[in-house]
């Protein structure tokens, strides 16, 4: 798979992850990962398996109400059929003004043509 069409496969996972969370469908969040991916989120015990990660997103769901959220990869390599994206977020109210920004880096499972996530963790810029 060239590189051109990783990042691509990459960046429509985050957007599909993003369109779920500022539509708050949970399903469409979770169908970005891997059955055992794992979460490593700030101030929270690993998550591992959707159901796990399911209650972290719920806790940024109620946390930040009516907010959109983007995710831009920023850096990428792969090995082993996994991609290492290095990337930045912003959490934002409607009219643009920011709530929280921060890093992301992710580790993304290439098969079958298919990109999941497989592992993630974040900071704030201000933690």
């Amino acid at each position: 798979m060239s590189k051109t069409n990783v990042k691509t496969k990459v960046q429509n996972a985050f957007d599909q992850f993003c369109e779920g969370y500022r539509t708050k469908d949970m399903k469409m969040m979770l169908d970005t990962m891997r059955s055992d991916a794992q979460y490593l989120a700030p101030e929270e015990k690993l998550a591992t398996g959707k159901e796990d990660i399911a209650k972290i997103i719920k806790k940024y769901l109620e946390k930040y109400i009516d907010v959109n959220i983007d995710v831009h990869e920023t850096g990428l390599a792969s090995e082993d059929g996994h991609v290492y994206s290095l990337g930045a977020y912003r959490i934002h109210k409607a009219d643009g003004s920011a709530i929280e920004t921060g890093k992301t880096l992710t580790i993304w499972d290439m098969k079958d043509d298919q990109c999941l996530l497989y592992r993630n963790m974040w900071n704030g810029d201000s933690a």
